[in-house]
């Protein structure tokens, strides 16, 4: 069953997604027959990307999708960690 310790566990770790999922890291991309080359961009919104260094046909701006899922995991991990640590034995009266 759950207490209102682990809802709000389960809230705090909602949240924490919520906002790993809106601000995300971009890699710079340049494409071109001879290399492909990455760097990164930085955090910025999801629905407002950074600019591509130049708007040459070759370069863009992609999500950092690893960098995305790491931190996900590891808040995933921890609140399943929160919700299953969490144990409220009933007190001793005495």
């Amino acid at each position: 069953m759950l207490t209102l310790r682990r809802k709000k566990i389960i809230w705090a770790g909602t949240a924490c997604l919520g906002l790993l999922a809106s601000y995300v890291p971009w890699t710079y991309t340049l494409y071109t027959s001879d290399f492909h080359r990455e760097k990164p961009a930085g955090y910025y919104l999801i629905f407002d990307p950074p600019p591509p260094e130049s708007r040459n046909d070759r370069y863009g701006v992609k999500v950092d999708v690893p960098r995305v899922i790491i931190p996900m995991v590891i808040v995933v991990g921890a609140t399943i960690a929160g919700v299953v640590l969490t144990d409220e034995k009933p007190r001793k009266q005495g």
